[in-house]
């Protein structure tokens, strides 16, 4: 069995650093791959630096207007050759044997897996780790998985069959939650039956302290839309409580009226969500922290966790 995997790699404005994500690709121990680069936007410019390549495996495909991150992606699966989908975002990048040992996986998981994905190793952040810290255990909610326990998976860790992209495509509407809408979408619907590769295979390149990927919408409205509307459909009480916390706060942080936006969506949260001792504890960190120091509080839980435990005898 040797599948054609498709790697998409969408791009907008990035022409100097898509080519690290372009080589990443190529350079695969896995030789039976295609790259297709789907370019955001008319780029003349990018399309003629990235012809330069010269290499067969390699195909670009330009769009005459933009049409954002979600789209952008379900245009490279359409004009995709490969029985498996592999996506990686421009400024990221791949270790050589990511795909092979994915597909590696295969020989010893359910025979109806469509959905692999790996760790990734965080750097540019100002600390580098590795995400996410544990996948989802079975029988867990997704939606609490990801919200309330911090278990963020990486595009650009998946590796997801043809057909089942095609049957869940990516969301517009999802505002810059396209990744976690998507795999909420295809949990709810059962459509997915996931592997996992314990292994770090991606650095993923995520900018530094507040800043955000610009793949990534800063108009927090749209995520406030997104989330309210699907409190009681694909997050659970207790997680739309902790999206607002988590994710809309940061949000409000580069709008205007902080204060007050903060204040409202927080009154949301415990009004229309499901709180506990830990989301007030973690109210705290997210009002008066940012991104650098938080990530280092949870560093040293995470490591004063894990040698109490180690002491204890107790596996992770």
């Amino acid at each position: 069995m040797n599948p054609i995997v498709s790697a998409v790699i969408p791009t907008h404005k990035r022409p100097i650093l898509v080519q690290r994500a372009i080589r990443s690709a190529l350079n695969q121990s896995y030789l039976n791959l295609e790259v297709i680069v789907v370019v955001d936007g008319p780029e003349p410019d990018t399309v003629k630096i990235l012809e330069a390549f010269e290499e067969p495996r390699l195909r670009i495909v330009e769009l005459r207007q933009n049409v954002g991150p979600a789209e952008v992606r379900n245009i490279g699966v359409r004009e995709a050759n490969g029985e498996w989908i592999a996506f990686l975002d421009d400024d990221d990048e791949w270790l050589p044997a990511k795909i092979e040992k994915q597909l590696n996986l295969l020989a010893y998981a359910d025979p109806r897996t469509n959905f692999i994905a790996c760790r990734s190793q965080e750097v540019d952040s100002g600390i580098d780790k590795i995400i996410p810290r544990r996948f989802p255990r079975p029988g867990e909610d997704w939606s609490e998985y990801i919200f309330c326990s911090g278990g963020f998976l990486p595009v650009p860790g998946y590796l997801i069959k043809r057909e089942l992209m095609l049957s869940v495509p990516f969301l517009n509407a999802a505002a810059s939650f396209e990744d976690v809408d998507w795999l909420l979408r295809a949990r709810a619907a059962n459509s997915l039956v996931p592997a996992w590769v314990d292994e770090a295979l991606v650095i993923y390149h995520n900018g530094s302290g507040d800043t955000i990927r610009v793949s990534h919408d800063p108009e927090w409205d749209r995520f406030y839309k997104w989330a309210r509307s699907n409190r009681g459909i694909l997050l659970t009480p207790k997680a739309f409580s902790y999206c607002l916390l988590t994710q809309g706060s940061q949000r409000i942080k580069r709008s205007k009226g902080f204060t007050q936006n903060f204040a409202s969506l927080m009154y949301r949260a415990i009004s229309e969500g499901e709180i506990d001792f830990r989301f007030c504890l973690s109210l705290f960190f997210f009002a008066f922290l940012d991104v650098r120091s938080r990530s280092i509080l949870r560093l040293i839980y995470e490591r004063t966790r894990r040698e109490v435990r180690a002491m204890a005898g107790i596996k992770r």
